[in-house]
């Protein structure tokens, strides 16, 4: 799940009293990753417009880049659009920045497939 937050600093305090732990903190580039056993949130500050089920094949469960998994999430951000779904915004398939695309379920709700990589 990807969330919609006004300050990442303070949300990441406020999912820690809930008992998530902090992944990746870059609440300086308005961006916080936790996690809750095999659980994952994330949070956008300002960045994103609404809350939204996120898909990030890119990341390990302890939050460290796997190899190839950018490469992976370029493939799959065909498959929507070749089965007549439409992508809301994405990165372009080509280049070296992270991938990511946002379509829309059939209820319309706004699913985002990002391959997460620390930007430290």
């Amino acid at each position: 799940m990807s969330r919609s937050v006004r300050g990442c600093a303070t949300s990441c305090a406020f999912s820690e009293t809930l008992g998530a732990e902090v992944a990746d903190d870059l609440s300086d580039k308005r961006r916080m990753f936790l996690r809750d056993g095999p659980t994952a949130l994330s949070g956008f500050g300002g960045l994103i417009e609404t809350d939204r089920l996120a898909f990030s094949p890119g990341p390990s469960q302890d939050a460290q880049p796997v190899g190839g998994a950018l490469e992976a999430l370029r493939a799959i951000m065909v498959r929507p659009q070749a089965a007549g779904h439409t992508r809301d915004q994405d990165c372009g398939t080509g280049g070296s920045a992270p991938a990511r695309f946002v379509t829309r379920g059939p209820d319309g709700n706004p699913i985002l497939t990002s391959g997460h990589i620390s930007m430290r």
